[in-house]
């Protein structure tokens, strides 16, 4: 076995099958179910000739199907581009192209974005549509998904095998997480899969920078596990890497297709979630707007299975911190740093008597460095010191 993404989870597999492992609305999929599922595609993909190092785009909202779709790619030893659902036709091609796609797994419902876009490139030859989770679709767009040789997952599904028998993996296979584009053109930051998991995937515990060793987190998943709810698209690295760290694990992740702060609200009563992840002021604000005003026929939420509250990726302001604090005083509040192009690079657990109004203050990963303008390593702990932050290994710098 390799330090793979694919393997990591099925050492989640082995250890808990029948534990739930993703669910979306009233849809609960088990450790056993999904792992069945991506086994399916996975032996579609190959049946189409996809195998290591080819690139397949996600283009779909969050799902089981997404999940599935992204196990299934990972199984198969390709590598799976993450697309901006938002993106209009100009952005959908400018990614197909600079991806080098030979694949795309998409909702059903972009059915005529992928038709506008998909003819354009000869090397785009396996097209899979997933049902979308929010939108209907009528016969005009599966007449789409056909006219562009694209296959709805029912079909493509239909007779595969859905045993574990792929070619052995390597730790040096290759994961991209395409960065949003808010500094010039997406670009795509390759990872190798240890690399990856090291980082983002909590294959190194993010408090005491020891390294875990290949079967650590699928033994957690052999206890009663948590219920985590990130809030954010799937199709950011973040959400994606917060996933794939819970599966590892063999705790439940809980997902949604559009952020919708009352029905957050809603799931988190009704299924005792105890960790939320969300990105900033974005989604802290209406949160908990949402939380003060209380349930629309005037009954209060409750929230208080809430432990852990997790914020990355944006600005969590001080005074908006200080309404979550005071709603949930028990609760553990933390932000983090990082990037697509270095992976975590510290948390801070925040303190309602000292909150800073100068942005996120935290404690410093284990691997974290600071270097100059000449990409030498300065004093990390000196507050005049300023510089670009990166990740240390025991050989070299990133």
């Amino acid at each position: 076995m390799a330090l793979n993404i694919a393997d990591l989870f099925e050492h989640a597999v082995d250890a808990a099958p029948d534990k739930p492992a993703v669910q979306v609305g009233e849809r609960e999929v088990t450790f056993a179910e999904l792992e069945a599922e991506s086994n399916k595609l996975a032996h579609f993909l190959s049946s189409r000739g996809i195998g290591p190092g080819d690139h397949i785009g996600l283009y779909a909202k969050n799902s089981a199907e997404h999940v599935i779709a992204l196990l299934a790619i990972f199984k198969v030893r390709a590598v799976a581009i993450n697309i901006n659902y938002r993106y209009v036709a100009g952005e959908l091609e400018y990614i197909v192209g600079n991806a080098d796609l030979v694949g795309l797994v998409h909702d059903e419902v972009y059915a005529p974005l992928v038709a506008e876009v998909a003819p354009k490139f000869e090397n785009l030859t396996t097209i899979v549509a997933v049902p979308s989770t929010v939108d209907e679709i009528g016969d005009d767009e599966v007449t789409l998904i056909e006219s562009y040789g694209g296959v709805r997952l029912e079909d493509a599904v239909a007779g595969q095998s859905d045993a574990r028998d792929f070619d052995p993996r390597s730790a040096d296979d290759i994961h991209i997480i395409y960065t949003g584009g808010t500094t010039g053109f997406p670009k795509g930051v390759m990872w190798r899969h240890e690399d990856f998991w090291r980082v983002l995937g909590g294959g190194i515990d993010f408090m005491s920078g020891e390294y875990l060793e290949e079967y650590d987190q699928s033994e957690k998943a052999k206890q009663p596990g948590l219920v985590t709810l990130p809030l954010s698209p799937l199709m950011h690295g973040g959400a994606q890497a917060a996933l794939l760290m819970h599966l590892f694990a063999g705790t439940v992740t809980i997902l949604e297709p559009r952020f919708d702060p009352v029905k957050t609200w809603e799931i988190v009563d009704t299924c005792g979630v105890h960790m939320m992840f969300m990105t900033g002021d974005a989604m802290a604000r209406p949160l908990i707007d949402a939380y003060e005003a209380g349930r629309p026929d005037g009954t209060p939420f409750s929230g208080q299975t809430l432990f852990a509250i997790a914020s990355s990726a944006a600005i969590f302001s001080k005074p908006v911190k200080e309404r979550w604090m005071k709603a949930f005083p028990n609760a553990v509040f933390t932000d983090s740093v990082g990037s697509t192009e270095t992976g975590f690079q510290g948390t801070g657990l925040q303190d309602a008597s000292a909150l800073s109004t100068d942005g996120p203050v935290i404690t410093a990963g284990a691997h974290t460095t600071v270097l100059d303008d000449d990409g030498r390593p300065i004093d990390i702990h000196d507050p005049a010191n300023i510089g670009r932050v990166g990740l240390t290994d025991r050989k070299s710098v990133v």
